[in-house]
């Protein structure tokens, strides 16, 4: 067993031996097992520490925030230069940003539990107004979590990153980008791309090319939630259009984007509407993708664009450096590798021609839509 689990078990048998002790006092309080001053001192304590002396938290809080958003903005702005470095220093200032607002977030519970000056009736108000915020500390408590283990692999993978290197080429007519990470030299461990070192040297490349944030991870985190917003509670198509622009994807007039639809949460910026483009329920527009195949590591993006009037089907998937011409529509449940001609139906895995489209009676309809809209 591992000294971690002897650790863990240790603790927990001890708030569980000390919980039975005091559950047995209450229960029979005969046995005088606890003497009858331990609590109202305790309660004296935790009430000068929750509750009276709290403006010395807030202020010891307020500097140790100060403290770790410099220090996470110093690392950030290292990371340009000094990849590993500058990561390892923004993430220290990150969980310290986390670890204060989720002590923050429990101390000032208890500072309403261990309030004197109000009644109990008040305090069950307050923390019943006060419960929403525990969500935010499980959230809190995920990404102390996410970043502290990202942080334990970057300090790890902290040599490796040296021993490799990448290189980028242009394929399927310069449509789409493709990073090649390879190993430099024989001392190399790497094994696999989803390793922490390849995925630091993906991340250098893609900012260096133009195409990446300096932090993959925040940029990354950021974008997931702003993703599920507008995918899964935003209704209306103008909001959801907005959202998507903030992330940088070009999205044109009167576009129409389903729920449940997913753009790449890593390259959104990649994708691109025009005019009076749709598509349908949980259809996946990927911009990159990866390939790890027996110590080879590719990393490629491109632009997947969607030309004016056509329409996806619901639950088709979209590959990097895909175009779809205008008018061309896709069957539901298709995987498009290619491009797709103008005023074409397509479907299938891979998606394939099924047939022409009449564009005629598109123009027609078009033209009586701007008429009545531009009469509006």
């Amino acid at each position: 067993m591992s000294k971690k689990k002897v650790i863990l078990i240790s603790i927990f048998s001890i708030i569980i031996a000390v919980t039975i002790y005091a559950l047995i006092d209450f229960i029979y309080p005969q046995f005088n097992l606890i003497p009858d001053w331990v609590f109202p001192t305790i309660y004296s304590y935790l009430v000068v520490i929750f509750y009276k002396d709290n403006y010395y938290f807030f202020i010891i809080a307020l500097l140790a925030n100060f403290i770790s958003g410099g220090i996470f903005g110093l690392g950030y702005n290292i990371t340009k230069r000094y990849r590993v470095n500058g990561t390892i220093i923004y993430l220290i200032g990150l969980c310290g940003i986390f670890l204060i607002i989720l002590i923050s977030i429990g101390y000032y519970g208890f500072s309403i539990i261990f309030a004197d000056d109000i009644t109990v009736s008040l305090k069950i108000i307050l923390l019943g107004t006060y419960m929403p915020l525990l969500f935010i500390f499980f959230l809190i408590l995920e990404l102390i979590f996410d970043s502290g283990s990202y942080l334990k692999d970057v300090i790890k993978a902290r040599h490796e990153y040296k021993n490799l290197d990448y290189r980028v080429k242009k394929i399927k007519d310069g449509k789409v980008t493709f990073i090649e990470v390879f190993r430099k030299n024989e001392d190399s461990t790497t094994k696999c791309f989803f390793e922490t070192a390849p995925q630091l040297v993906l991340e250098e490349a893609l900012y260096k090319l133009g195409d990446g944030a300096i932090s993959r991870y925040i940029k990354a985190a950021a974008t997931n939630i702003i993703l599920l917003i507008a995918s899964h509670l935003t209704g209306w198509h103008s909001a959801k259009a907005a959202l998507y622009r903030f992330l940088g994807a070009k999205i044109g007039k009167h576009c129409l984007i389903s729920h449940y639809s997913r753009f790449d949460p890593l390259m959104p910026n990649k994708i691109e509407m025009e005019d009076y483009a749709g598509i349908g329920m949980e259809v996946l527009l990927l911009t990159h993708s990866f390939i790890d195949r027996e110590g080879f590591m590719g990393f490629r993006y491109g632009t997947v664009k969607l030309c004016k009037h056509c329409r996806i089907g619901v639950s088709a998937t979209v590959l990097p450096g895909v175009t779809i011409g205008e008018g061309a529509v896709v069957a539901a449940n298709s995987l498009v590798t290619k491009d797709i001609p103008p005023w074409t139906m397509v479907g299938g895995v891979p998606a394939k021609v099924i047939r022409k489209l009449d564009r005629s009676i598109a123009h027609v309809l078009t033209n009586e839509i701007d008429g009545e809209l531009m009469d509006e």
